[in-house]
């Protein structure tokens, strides 16, 4: 193709290749929509934006913004978008109680925002059709609006019942509103939801028990301890601490279009949208019970509840129907979600140097499907009723432990001014504990949850069955804790740890049987031994030393399905993890690190051993730049660290040699200078080396780097 008017002649060649046993077509065409070769287009793009804002006083606020871009405009080197794009923006907030009585002492803002953007195409995405040849083309738009109210009684005086009913209610409104136009789609989305709340919360008002004389005819020792003290001013109270009440009433719709071409046509008016909704009303009462100083009760219910319509053209429909209630004449739907939770907790001090404590905790969710999933027939046969399938879990966890300071039993034996007293004094308090779990699931289950399954009350048969259902699984776990410490003389300082954990998880199998599978694991010995001392003259400012150590041991037994054997795998870890931290009076800190690991696991008859070490060092000082690179003489700030690593694992077969699966080792050699280079303005040396060897693959790989790097702060207070 050529034009011969053209000052230089362009030509454009093409061609086409078949590959293939079958012959050629024997014609073939080739259209070309568009060749420009003189005339480019030179058109200027143009963009704006504009903001103004509007604040009276503290009354409200309101704010507008507009941003235009059409499709010619981009930056240097930058390809044109052709799509003309503005976006509004709208803010505003106004104090409705500025215009109603002081007196009623209420707070009420409300929000409002508003966000529209259009677009205006030039070219059709994905072609290069001018839009402005089509006629009803689906131009993209969107827009949002939201809306939000609060009202809440901001003066606490008042009379009884006002202090008591109107002052702790909260009253939250929101809407929201969304569209959104593509060229191939059309969608909207509304949501709208109301929240009323009642929180009251006040000190603990209490009234004495008149035990002191009780307390006055126990032992001497005892009257004068904690407990005989805590006796005499004992007090009860009868009301809670806290009461918090709220209920909330949700609506959300959305309807989403999908078109096959960007223009508009008369067949789109048959097409259906497709429809989410979702219509809740949630519910939620909570409360805190102090009645003994020693003693706190808690609890807190929260309930779902589902106002949708369902079509009774399905059995799971017409059983949502027939499931919802009504109160006080108004359907509330039928109950989607509940959540229960409770506490007991109790902390009696005995003495100044034991503190036990017990607490217990339940949890039970309750989740039914509306939608999906099969109904459940009552006791699983033909003539049961049906019920909606629900989802049950529960759990109770128990606690008890306690807090010994022998440091104040032994002075209280020995006497303060005595030299057992003085030197296990050292001691650090004692904490034990022993904490029980125990957990269920019960899917698709034909019983009503009954209050004692929901707080989690009776033996763990209560967990794994509940009349003829049978859970599909369910836990029991122990753990015992205990931590302890001392401190030595000259600096040195003792803290270890014991914990052991024993876990039984029931899976059901087929028909009522269960597989239980067996975890054990011990931690021992586990702690830290550190060392510590300022030094007053000499080369060394701080010197801290320190290691920990942690050995553990677990196992796992899961029965196979013939019922003798067993899976057994087992598993011994140690790692040790020494730590130095050297200050020199001269401001260099150096500090030296180390971690090593050695485990072993057996499985199914291999063993397979891992070694994992890694040691550290780091060097940390700042130096005075020299007069000829900085006349103030600035700080040179210089770290240089090193690292060494080496990790291996070997599989061992039965009666066989420990075969390497993975030989990795490494060092890396990092480094950094840094100073202030005037004013904010910071500037900085980085290099590296790091060499990876993976010995099991025969690669070596070595990587240097360096950068030098400025940092430059955005504002311009360092600069007056």
């Amino acid at each position: 193709i050529s034009e011969p008017n053209l000052a230089s002649v362009q030509e454009i060649a093409t061609g086409i290749y078949h590959v293939g046993a079958t012959p050629a077509p024997a014609a073939a065409e080739l259209w070309v929509d568009d060749i420009r070769l003189a005339s480019p287009i030179t058109e200027v793009g143009k963009a704006g934006a504009m903001y103004a804002r509007l604040q009276a006083s503290d009354v409200g606020d309101l704010s507008l913004g507009y941003v235009y871009q059409d499709g010619q405009f981009r930056q240097i080197s930058q390809a044109p978008s052709y799509r003309s794009t503005g976006t509004l923006q709208a803010t505003s907030s106004m104090r409705v109680d500025r215009f109603l009585p002081a007196s009623l002492g209420i707070a009420m803002p409300v929000t409002m925002s508003y966000t529209a953007s259009h677009t205006d195409p030039q070219l059709i995405t994905g072609s290069d059709l001018r839009a402005s040849d089509l006629q009803d083309l689906r131009k993209p738009r969107s827009d949002n609006t939201t809306v939000s109210v609060n009202l809440r009684r901001v003066v606490r005086s008042g009379g009884f019942l006002t202090r008591t009913l109107i002052n702790p209610l909260s009253f939250n409104a929101n809407f929201s509103g969304a569209a959104a136009t593509t060229e191939l789609s059309d969608a909207s989305n509304s949501l709208w939801n109301y929240s009323l709340g009642w929180f009251a919360a006040g000190a603990r008002r209490t009234r004495p028990l008149g035990l002191g004389g009780l307390a006055g005819n126990l032992p001497r020792w005892l009257r004068e301890s904690e407990t005989g003290r805590a006796i005499a001013r004992a007090n009860l109270a009868l009301l809670p601490t806290s009461l918090r009440l709220n209920t909330n009433v949700s609506h959300t719709q959305g309807d989403y279009t999908s078109f096959l071409v960007p223009i508009r046509r008369l067949s789109d008016t048959l097409l259906k949208p497709v429809t989410s909704l979702q219509y809740l009303w949630r519910n939620n009462a909570g409360t805190t019970w102090q009645p003994l100083q020693m003693l706190t009760v808690s609890g807190d219910w929260t309930s779902t509840r589902d106002l949708r319509e369902y079509p009774d053209s399905t059995t799971l429909g017409r059983l949502a129907g027939a499931s919802r209630r009504q109160m006080l004449g108004v359907d509330v739907g039928v109950e989607r979600d509940r959540n229960v939770t409770s506490g007991i907790s109790l902390n009696p001090q005995l003495a100044s140097w034991l503190r036990p404590r017990f607490t217990t905790s339940s949890s039970f969710i309750l989740s039914r499907s509306l939608t999906t999933r099969n109904p459940v027939r009552i006791d699983g046969d033909t003539l049961g009723e049906y019920i909606l399938p629900q989802t049950l879990n529960n759990a109770r966890i128990n606690e008890v432990g306690a807090t010994i300071d022998p440091a104040v039993l032994l002075r209280r034996i020995f006497g303060d001014s005595s030299a057992t007293g003085r030197y296990f004094s050292r001691l650090r308090l004692f904490d034990v504990t022993h904490r029980r779990t125990r957990q269920s699931t019960f899917d698709l289950a034909a019983f009503d949850p009954t209050l004692g399954y929901q707080l989690g009350i009776g033996g763990f048969d209560a967990f794994l069955q509940q009349g003829s259902d049978v859970a599909i699984g369910a836990s029991q776990n122990w753990e015992t804790s205990f931590t302890a410490g001392f401190d030595f003389p000259f600096g040195l300082a003792v803290t270890s740890s014991y914990q052991e954990n024993h876990n039984d998880r029931y899976q059901r199998t087929n028909g009522d049987a269960f597989v239980v599978t067996r975890t054990r694991s011990r931690d021992w010995p586990s702690g830290v031994v550190s060392w510590s001392r300022v030094f007053r003259t000499g080369p060394f400012a701080i010197v801290q030393l320190s290691s920990s150590i942690r050995q553990r041991e677990g196992s796992s037994s899961t029965p196979l399905l013939d019922g003798v054997s067993s899976a057994v795998s087992a598993t011994t870890s140690r790692s040790v993890g020494p730590d130095m931290t050297v200050t020199l009076r001269n401001g260099v800190t150096v500090r030296g690190s180390g971690t090593f690991d050695r485990t072993e696991s057996q499985d199914n008859g291999n063993i397979r051993r891992a070694v994992s070490d890694i040691v550290r060092a780091d060097v940390f000082w700042s130096l005075k730049m020299p007069r000829g690179l900085s006349a103030l003489r600035k700080p040179l700030r210089t770290t240089l660290s090193a690292q060494i690593r080496r990790s291996n694992d070997c599989l061992q077969r039965e009666a066989g040699t420990c075969d390497i699966v993975s030989d990795i080792r490494g060092h890396d050699l990092r480094g950094s200078f840094e100073a202030d280079v005037f004013g904010h303005v910071t500037g900085g040396l980085v290099f590296g080396w790091v060499v990876n060897d993976l010995r099991y693959l025969d690669r070596k790989t070595s990587t240097l780097s360096a950068a030098l790097n400025f940092r430059i702060p955005l504002t311009t207070s360092g600069y007056n």
